[in-house]
């Protein structure tokens, strides 16, 4: 063998980092340079670095870096590939590289889930967004409402170079407005992404660049009694009975309150 390759196979994920791999000659040197020329029946823009690396003495070694550039095409797929070594004016024969290509390279922004429920005083609502793709540079995507009924924390999200791939949350609880009625209210949140890639400046988001929020009102609370009717006698013991909520009162800003449920006695003479 006069080229020793230091792998039969390489991994790339299309957009991402370059991949490395070293080539030995260790072959007699008949003229005063040998060169290999690497080629790929990849149909896409493949870069390999140096595509043609020439060697002056026996055991030197030349590093291969190939990497493969966003095309933003054929996504979700994965493909295979050959890199083929063959020496240029020599018959030494041909040496090969299997090479698998990750193609993800889908620009957007993805949403967990389109909509949500919160229970005014109770219960919150989540969701998680994410980058499809590495970007080339940092995004910003923005999270806005015009609605009085909901609170969303945080109103923006970062992804930089190192945290893209990162799913972050976004909470949505009531706000303390009281509502009288029972209605089932809807309030929307939109979602807008701003970055220099501009592949990524005005990305979609998938499924959409909104989330629904179903808002439930509290329940007004009632005062049950223990009892609903009774009889007193004059100048009988006094009839304690007991008052109760049947639903804990919201707290709000304008007002003190426990929610545990407390009994009051009530003496009627």
């Amino acid at each position: 063998m006069v080229v020793q390759i230091s792998t039969t196979q390489l991994t790339l994920v299309e957009g991402s980092r370059v991949q490395s791999y070293d080539i030995w000659y260790t072959g007699d040197l008949a003229v005063a340079n040998v060169c290999i020329n690497i080629t790929s029946n990849e149909t896409r823009p493949l870069s390999i670095i140096p595509s043609l690396p020439c060697f002056t003495q026996d055991g030197e070694k030349a590093t291969i870096s190939v990497s493969v550039p966003r095309d933003f095409e054929d996504t979700n797929r994965i493909e295979y590939y050959t890199l083929t070594h063959g020496f240029v004016g020599q018959d030494y024969g041909e040496e090969t590289v299997d090479l698998t290509v990750y193609n993800i390279d889908r620009v957007g922004v993805r949403m967990s889930s389109a909509f949500g429920y919160v229970h005014q005083f109770k219960t919150n609502a989540s969701y998680g967004i994410q980058l499809e793709s590495k970007p080339t540079s940092a995004v910003r995507v923005d999270i806005t409402s015009v609605s009085n009924l909901i609170n969303i924390e945080p109103s923006f999200l970062d992804f930089d170079l190192v945290s893209w791939n990162n799913v972050q949350s976004i909470i949505v609880s009531s706000t303390d407005s009281w509502t009288d009625g029972s209605d089932i209210l809807t309030a929307e949140i939109t979602h807008s992404v701003s970055s220099t890639d501009v592949s990524y400046a005005g990305a979609p988001f998938v499924p959409s660049n909104s989330y629904l929020v179903h808002w439930y009102p509290a329940p007004k609370p009632k005062i049950v009694p223990s009892i609903s009717t009774t009889s007193l006698y004059e100048m009988a013991d006094p009839l304690e009975y007991t008052v109760r909520l049947d639903e804990p009162p919201p707290c709000v800003s304008r007002c003190f309150c426990s929610l545990s449920r407390v009994l009051w006695p009530v003496y009627v003479y």
